[in-house]
């Protein structure tokens, strides 16, 4: 604001709280502040109720929202990563621990704690969903087959010996993946193991009596 003059006219207010004359700044979120001061602010704001108070967990995103909060965070570093702490930091973490009970280790866990753990995600391989242990109970068969395709007797490796690759797989006789029993589970080479994609109720019969002689 300008005066006949050309002069710059300073616009001055007055303090609600202490009635002090003072000059609010002409741009940003205190431009048209009513109090002088912080303490002020804070006499003002005494006897007023949050919006929030008392609404934990009301405020809630929407699927398509949480989507796009994801997105945006991808690629960024936490503000805790890389950071380390100074040895004043670590000397007033250690006083605030002074007086507490150690935290107990090696404590069991009661059966409601057990229960409410998440279970593990199923393992995926191939656009498939097997159990979550599937790594340890495939192992197991490698073992108890002593690495051997059941049906031709190669023995089976993931390394390329100079002319081609044999890889170790562990077969589902049923072609149920969820049936992971010691007798529906045997080793098989590559190759084998792409034969049984074809006429697969002969193999299931074929294999099953293999199991049973302990062939």
């Amino acid at each position: 604001m300008k005066g006949q003059m050309g002069r710059r006219i300073i616009n001055q207010s007055e303090c609600i709280v202490c009635k002090n004359i003072f000059q609010p700044k002409s741009t940003g979120k205190n431009k048209n502040t009513k109090t002088c001061s912080v303490k002020c602010a804070a006499v003002l704001r005494k006897g007023v109720i949050p919006w929030n108070k008392g609404k934990k967990g009301t405020l809630k995103h929407s699927e398509k929202t949480k989507k796009q909060m994801s997105i945006d965070r991808k690629g960024k570093n936490t503000w805790s990563k890389n950071r380390k702490l100074s040895p004043e930091h670590k000397e007033k973490l250690l006083d605030g621990r002074k007086g507490l009970s150690p935290i107990p280790k090696g404590t069991p866990w009661s059966e409601v704690r057990r229960k409410a753990q998440p279970t593990k995600k199923p393992y995926k391989m191939n656009g498939k969903e097997y159990d979550p242990n599937w790594r340890e109970i495939r192992r197991e068969i490698y073992i108890r087959d002593k690495g051997k395709c059941r049906e031709c007797g190669i023995k089976t490796t993931n390394q390329n010996d100079g002319k081609y690759k044999t890889t170790i797989q562990c077969h589902h006789i049923d072609f149920n993946i969820k049936n992971n029993s010691d007798k529906n589970l045997i080793t098989l080479c590559a190759s084998c193991h792409g034969k049984t994609r074809f006429k697969k109720i002969d193999w299931i019969k074929y294999y099953q009596n293999k199991i049973k002689k302990g062939i």
